[in-house]
């Protein structure tokens, strides 16, 4: 077989999400692919769903042992045997002209290591919705389409967090050589790190606005687990360490001080979210890690309001969330003011 592409589509118990996601990567209308599902120790049916499809370019690879999300990336990356590749996610919701587009902006730029997407949200049921986060995110984009991330301008902006996402785009294989595999270490922060890692190797990003794929947002997401131990913060913590001292060493920034305000406000936010629903053992949980292991953040005045909103409860969190959509609403129409 003489495929472009290999889509990977790292799986743990999610057939329910197979029965959508592969026919919706099967239908795409460039293709010239492979399609692996790369399933990591499955307790459910998910390797008989896989079986049910009869396409040729589909094979299931079973892991005999579970290892964290970023770890089953990486033992993905390492079947690629094809120019291109993707990272696709098992409950995310891909447009058919998705892939030929990706292909296109690598064509279309030699040293771009991944292309991407905007994206936006799907809820349980498959209904389509634009986040906030989503359009905070789609605010460090530049206005041209497609959009062109350069290292010297936007290794800075990764320090404000994420804003692209790994699953919404393809990779050029050639790259692997000099960036290497996802660091699994990391857990949460892995994706955020690999984007960093290929710009500081002095390669590009190239994106299109175009909305491809749709980010499933589901009680069982990943990124739940990863808040619940507290694995995300920690990653969160070790990136920005890496982050600054690698940027600082290839003049990208002009501080070795690191910026830890992305994993603050991260923190703000999931301690509402537990308020809200009453979850107050593990809000309290969130604000004495804040208080330990987030550097500057005892004392301040984000301190305070967190600990005020610990003592108000759900009323506390309600507050907290009111008082992040008021800050984002006005960040946006200051940003978009600004922009020509």
């Amino acid at each position: 077989m003489n495929q472009t592409v290999t889509l990977l589509l790292p799986n743990y118990n999610g057939a329910r999400f197979l029965r959508e996601s592969i026919p919706a990567l099967l239908r795409q209308t460039y293709q010239h692919f492979q399609l692996i599902v790369v399933d990591n120790c499955s307790t459910d049916e998910s390797a008989a769903v896989v079986s049910g499809f009869a396409d040729n370019r589909i094979s299931f690879v079973p892991h005999l042992e579970h290892v964290p999300v970023a770890g089953s990336f990486k033992r993905a990356q390492e079947l690629v045997d094809t120019p291109f590749y993707a990272l696709c996610a098992v409950d995310e919701v891909y447009e058919p002209e998705w892939l030929g587009t990706m292909i296109g902006l690598l064509e279309r730029q030699p040293d771009a290591f991944f292309a991407c997407c905007k994206i936006d949200s799907a809820d349980i049921d498959g209904h389509v919705y634009l986040a906030p986060y989503e359009r905070y995110k789609d605010s460090f984009w530049p206005q041209a389409e497609p959009a062109l991330f350069a290292r010297d301008k936007y290794v800075a902006g990764f320090s404000k967090g994420c804003f692209l996402i790994i699953t919404s785009g393809v990779f050029r294989a050639s790259a692997l050589e000099k960036i290497g595999l996802l660091d699994e270490e990391l857990a949460f922060a892995a994706d955020w790190q690999y984007l960093i890692r290929g710009l500081l190797a002095g390669f590009t990003i190239i994106g299109t606005h175009r909305r491809l794929v749709h980010y499933r947002r589901h009680p069982n997401m990943t990124t739940n687990s990863l808040n619940a131990d507290l694995s995300r913060f920690h990653s969160e913590l070790a990136m920005i360490d890496w982050m600054t001292k690698a940027a600082f060493e290839q003049g990208v920034i002009n501080s070795r001080q690191p910026d830890y305000r992305i994993v603050r406000n991260t923190l703000l936010h999931e301690l509402a979210i537990y308020l809200t629903v009453r979850k107050y053992a593990y809000a309290d949980k969130l604000l004495t890690f804040g208080i330990e292991k987030i550097p500057r953040f005892k004392g301040t005045f984000f301190h305070y309001i967190a600990w005020v909103a610990c003592r108000l409860g759900r009323n506390g969190g309600l507050a907290l969330l009111m008082a992040e959509g008021i800050y984002l609403r006005l960040r946006l129409a200051i940003r978009e003011k600004l922009l020509p």
